[in-house]
């Protein structure tokens, strides 16, 4: 059976900026009411938006009731039973709870690997390195972009007889000052779901932030965003085909 994927998405990339960079954006900020545009934020970056990444690139459906749905060939919703969540203490955990036949996993970051080191997702102090630390306190900032997107992103084959309760959505939040549920993929029956994707999507809006990191022992890593938009909030209408 065939089963689609469809709904919200987008592109995220996040990257860290240089204290020249944020000073450079700061500078020209504060000569411009109405913000900067999106080519003069690359003109000082020297690079596209979307090669910030140094810290995060992914490009997908959301998770959560905002983001993804499933459908079959009947063109039926279909309803993924089963969970996943973070074991941080166990890097290598790939445990199933399952309880009256619902698959429940616990999996550590290497089993799930969702290119984002750990201290994004876990907000621990433990987990915030000492080069992300060092960076905070060098006056560095974080830039973030979020492109939003909707559409059919891809589609998956299941026997005719599989059971929802085995099928699990592989999701990690992000959370760098924005709280972004990212969906990965899917487990049927513990084993990884093979997808392919079309990213036949349709732009809607595209999003920039710079954001401060700051840190504590108690709450581990602290995003405050200090500017929504340059910078620049723009309506786009492109379709994606990557």
């Amino acid at each position: 059976m065939k089963i689609d994927i469809y709904g919200n998405g987008g592109e995220v990339v996040i990257g860290k900026l240089s204290e020249k960079q944020t000073q450079k954006i700061f500078t020209l900020l504060s000569k411009k009411e109405d913000g900067i545009d999106e080519d003069e934020f690359e003109t000082i970056m020297k690079k596209p938006w979307n090669e910030i990444d140094n810290i995060f690139h992914w490009h997908g459906a959301w998770g959560g009731n905002y983001g993804f749905y499933l459908t079959n060939e009947k063109e039926e919703e279909i309803k993924p039973e089963g969970k996943l969540n973070f074991n941080f203490d166990d890097d290598d955990c790939f445990t199933n709870n399952s309880k009256d036949g619902v698959d429940n996993y616990q999996v550590g970051i290497n089993k799930f690997n969702p290119n984002i080191h750990k201290m994004f997702l876990s907000g621990r102090s433990k987990d915030v390195t000492d080069e992300m630390k060092k960076f905070a306190e060098n006056s560095g900032a974080i830039f973030m972009c979020v492109s939003e997107e909707k559409g059919h992103w891809g589609s998956f084959e299941l026997k005719d007889n599989f059971d929802v309760k085995k099928l699990v959505p592989k999701i990690a939040c992000i959370d760098i000052g924005l709280y972004s549920e990212c969906l990965y993929g899917f487990l049927y029956d513990g084993k990884e779901v093979e997808i392919e994707f079309t990213g036949d999507t349709i732009g809607k809006t595209r999003t920039f932030y710079l954001i401060e990191p700051t840190f504590n022992d108690d709450d581990g890593f602290i995003a405050n965003i200090v500017i929504k938009c340059l910078i620049l909030e723009i309506l786009i209408n492109f379709i994606n085909l990557n």
